[in-house]
């Protein structure tokens, strides 16, 4: 090859460098667009953001289950539900357009349609509408249909259907089918069982386990533990009641009583033990009944201390301050002597004059002397 020349000889034939690459590219190129024109035009299928599958051989759109960019929506689960690799299955039976997932929420988890969670963080909810209005929220949990759906603060539990559906108030807990559903903006609340706390509206610090307990209160600090427990308590407070049926009760009480009576507008009442109950419906406050089926004296700021004999309650003192105060009668209205009511006190304010000790009482007087029960009449002393 002839040195200091531009040309390269292969062979015999003399050929420029330069155009022998153009050759090379020019061919590659061509067979690069060869194999593009060879590749199927792909067209999405289905709508604009809906996520795409393998539809026999082309694109295919899901309907309902669309990303937006920051949420992913899944349509409603039908027919044998949503399949995962371990071949269990998670069904949903109601007719909804979508589930949501949002990654919204920092520390939050919820699932179900319109199950909410805003942009609180530390939230939990599960199930239809379940805290469908939190925005910035936390700390709250909801699980079941409605659940806290028409309401939303911090710091509330609400588990069962409905469950603290109005509750805007702060550390509100309701366990079960429409437990707390009656809270607005009372705070403080704690509702285990059916119906509990089904009217407290604004009312707080109210503690109710059973059902139907303190279903009808709308005021606070009352505490009430069993079923069917001061289901008539509306609008009085501070009650406390313990034992099933405690502070209401309609029927036969277990001494044969027969009773419609409940605890209404009384307050700071006290009653313990099964059915144990007021003996009228009539307002008695600082009222404290003790014992299985005792019906409590119709007075205020009286104690009935269990259910003497089959019909008759004994009714105690009740201590106020450091005064002792016995309940008063008149010597016709003393429950009926008996050997069950022997050593029993009370006191009577029809006397007769100049009475004499350990003689049988006698009425008609106006003097108030205390008397006792010998287990067959009552006598002065």
């Amino acid at each position: 090859m002839p040195r200091g020349g531009s040309q390269m000889a292969i062979g015999y034939v003399y050929t420029n460098p330069a155009n022998e690459i153009n050759g090379v590219l020019n061919k590659l190129v061509d067979q690069v667009n060869k194999a593009i024109n060879q590749i199927p035009t792909v067209v999405p299928g289905g709508s604009d953001t809906q996520v795409q599958y393998n539809h026999q051989g082309t694109f295919g759109g899901i309907p309902g289950f669309v990303w937006s960019g920051t949420d992913l929506a899944i349509p409603k689960i039908t027919g044998a539900g949503l399949l995962f690799s371990d071949s269990t299955t998670m069904t949903s039976a109601y007719n909804s357009t979508a589930w949501k997932v949002s990654t919204n929420s920092p520390f939050s988890t919820m699932f179900g349609f319109q199950a909410g969670s805003g942009t609180g963080v530390d939230n939990t909810t599960f199930g239809y509408q379940a805290g469908k209005l939190l925005a910035t929220e936390h700390d709250s949990t909801y699980i079941g249909f409605q659940a806290g759906a028409n309401a939303a603060a911090s710091f509330n539990t609400g588990v069962g259907a409905t469950a603290l559906i109005f509750s805007s108030g702060f550390y509100n807990t309701g366990v079960g089918s429409n437990a707390g559903a009656g809270i607005t903006s009372g705070s403080g609340n704690t509702g285990v069982g059916f119906l509990t706390l089904n009217a407290v509206g604004v009312s707080s610090n109210n503690t109710a386990v059973g059902i139907n307990a303190l279903t009808a209160t709308t005021t606070g600090y009352n505490t009430a533990v069993g079923g069917n427990i001061l289901v008539g308590l509306s609008s009085g407070g501070q009650v406390t009641a313990l034992g099933f049926g405690a502070g209401y009760y309609s029927g036969t009480t277990v001494g044969g009583q027969i009773s419609t009576n409940k605890v209404t507008t009384a307050s700071y009442g006290t009653y313990l033990g099964f059915q144990a109950s007021p003996s009228s419906t009539t307002a008695r406050d600082y009222q404290t009944v003790i014992g299985a089926g005792a019906l409590g004296y119709d007075a205020g700021n009286t104690v009935t201390l269990g259910l003497i004999g089959t019909d008759t309650p004994y009714m105690g003192p009740a201590v106020v301050g450091m005064k002792t105060v016995t309940t008063y009668y008149i010597v016709s209205t003393l429950p009926a002597a008996s050997a069950a009511l022997a050593g029993a006190r009370a006191y009577v304010t029809d006397a007769l004059a100049s009475p004499v000790f350990s003689a049988a009482a006698v009425g008609g007087g106006s003097l108030a002397i205390p008397v006792y029960c010998d287990g067959t009449v009552w006598r002065n002393g």
